[in-house]
């Protein structure tokens, strides 16, 4: 890998990668989007026959590992899921490209201002959001694991999830410090066997409003970026959920997500509150691997909140 996948990417770059590749843009048809945090995405079009391309460029070498593995997540949940997924034609180490997907982003990070751009309503998803999020999120949820098992997917138990989080949670306190308040409050959550699921399952991983494609009414039609994907705690797929639209719509997507054949447990939705409630650790994790400084700054702040 070269400094071509660093973050400041000109268009000659992303051309030549492309031509080096085997694939020819047209220049003047490229719109680069570097709000992803492991990934710059150019939407392009090809210059041979007019089709539309995402074109993915790794930002650092520690991303290529998951970038291969996300590649051997698609070969599986492409068959688990009733919406569209990435169909990668072109991958190399500085490279992946496939088709466009039908649909708009229901909200696109615009790092610029540090916020969401909304295709959606934020402060009323449309009922056909919630509904077929909830119903995507159930299938996947439903895969089963002898036909994970056909695939290189990374398998937690539930008990692994736990453990690996209370081990992340005192590397966090030892490298960049925890206040008091949060620190008890994701003990007495380690600690409460109540609201901890019995299963695990086949999780996207990176659940946010970003990676779900709509079409004109808000109805799910596509699932993006599945690089953190596992089998897992199923609650991680709803934190975006409750921290963006809040805990009424959480409740009526569990309740659509039970109806679609999704396992629900007594205190799921207070286990997703507290897991969004550590979501510092895992962002402390990230600002850990990649050493800048304002990431690191980011987390400390996240971190020092006491209520």
């Amino acid at each position: 890998m070269t400094e071509s996948v660093s973050e400041d990417y000109q268009i000659r770059t992303i051309l030549s990668i492309a031509d080096k590749n085997g694939f020819i843009l047209d220049a003047e048809n490229l719109n680069i989007n570097k709000s992803g945090m492991d990934f710059i995405t150019t939407f392009a079009t090809a210059k041979e026959d007019n089709t539309k391309w995402i074109l993915r460029f790794p930002r650092r070498q520690d991303v290529l590992e998951r970038m291969y593995y996300e590649r051997e997540v698609l070969e599986l949940v492409k068959s688990q899921v009733d919406v569209s997924v990435p169909i990668w034609k072109i991958v190399s180490d500085e490279l992946v490209a496939y088709p466009l997907l039908k649909g708009s982003p229901a909200g696109t990070i615009d790092p610029d201002i540090g916020d969401y751009v909304w295709y959606i309503d934020p402060k009323s998803p449309p009922a056909v959001y919630i509904s077929s999020v909830a119903k995507t999120l159930a299938q996947l949820h439903r895969t089963s694991i002898e036909v994970v098992k056909q695939f290189s997917i990374r398998v937690k138990t539930v008990d692994q999830v736990r453990q690996s989080m209370a081990e992340n949670m005192e590397k966090t306190r030892e490298l960049l410090g925890v206040s008091d308040t949060r620190w008890t409050r994701w003990q007495d959550w380690i600690a409460n066997d109540a609201l901890w699921p019995e299963h695990s399952a086949l999780i996207h991983g990176d659940f946010h409003p970003g990676h779900t494609l709509v079409d004109k009414d808000g109805n799910l039609i596509g699932l993006i970026d599945w690089t953190e994907a596992a089998v897992s705690d199923p609650a991680k797929d709803f934190i975006c959920v409750y921290a963006i639209f809040g805990e009424q719509v959480l409740q009526d997507m569990l309740e659509h997500y039970q109806t679609a054949g999704g396992i629900v447990w007594s205190y799921m939705k207070e286990h997703i509150i507290e897991l969004w409630n550590a979501h510092p650790v895992e962002y402390a994790l990230f600002a850990l691997l990649t050493g800048k400084e304002e990431h690191m700054a980011g987390a400390r702040a996240s971190l020092a909140w006491s209520g």
